[in-house]
């Protein structure tokens, strides 16, 4: 318990102008009850709202409320992919950064793609493609890989945590059949 507090003061300064003071009691409340439900907030970072679940995606909130990444300035970047945009926090920081890009955003968990939807409506320039990718084409059930802590990362060797049925592409055909050879930044964050 006294670590949840110094956990909840020590961000205070950072989470409270994101959250707002309604959304950062919301959310210690969620915490503090293990109660993983959608917040809505606006980032003022990336202009836009953005829905994070509190606990499954507590480790993005501090990239939503002051960035991530370093983005190399004045690099021209046509073709962006990312495999594994699980709901799209990295794809905000490059949106942000090279907003004259194509993005091609993968996420193969139906849960994940859902939010990733939702967060990256108001975008365009966006393929969203609810797939995985890997050696062969085939189909996977995935499962968290902690469900006590609501892990955000999947894999097929945790699959009696799920019943969602998942699709796979072997990553050359795809590439090959989706026309996507001149390729400026490859962001790849998957598991399994």
């Amino acid at each position: 318990m006294i670590n949840f507090i110094c956990k909840t003061f020590k961000h205070l300064g950072s989470y409270l102008p994101v959250l707002g003071f309604f959304g950062y009691f919301k959310y210690i409340i969620y915490q503090a009850l293990k109660i993983d439900k959608e917040i809505i907030l606006y980032s003022k970072y990336f202009d836009t709202n953005v829905i994070f679940r509190s606990l499954s995606d507590d480790s993005t909130l501090p990239r939503i409320s002051n960035g991530f990444f370093y983005i190399k300035p004045n690099f021209v970047v046509n073709n962006f992919i990312e495999c594994g945009s699980t709901i799209g926090i990295t794809s905000l920081h490059f949106m942000a950064a090279y907003n004259q890009a194509n993005f091609t955003l993968i996420e193969p968990v139906e849960e994940n793609f859902r939010l990733l939807c939702r967060n990256l409506k108001s975008f365009y320039k966006i393929n969203l493609l609810n797939i995985g990718l890997s050696n062969e084409d085939n189909s996977y059930f995935l499962g968290r890989e902690d469900e006590s802590k609501k892990s955000i990362n999947y894999s097929k060797y945790h699959k009696k945590y799920s019943n969602h049925l998942s699709t796979f592409k072997e990553i050359n055909n795809f590439f090959d059949k989706n026309f996507l050879m001149n390729i400026d930044i490859l962001y790849i964050n998957i598991n399994g």
